[in-house]
C-alpha cells in the first residue's frame, strides 16, 4: 500500500498561483492599535447611519 506522503506531486499552475495570492494576502499589515494610526484603521464616516 502507497502512503500518500510518499508520492510528493508538484502543484499545477493554478495551485501554485493560489499559494502566491494567499501567500500574498497574509502579508498585507492590518494592524489595529486603536488610536487610528495604524494601516488597518480605516476613517470612521463622517454620517451616521442611525444606529
Amino acid at each position: 500500500m502507497s502512503d500518500r506522503a510518499d508520492t510528493a506531486q508538484t502543484p499545477s499552475a493554478a495551485e501554485a498561483e493560489v499559494a502566491d495570492l494567499c501567500r500574498d494576502l497574509l502579508r498585507i499589515d492590518t494592524s489595529n492599535y486603536g488610536d487610528g494610526s495604524g494601516p488597518g484603521s480605516a476613517p470612521r464616516p463622517s454620517t451616521s447611519w442611525g444606529c
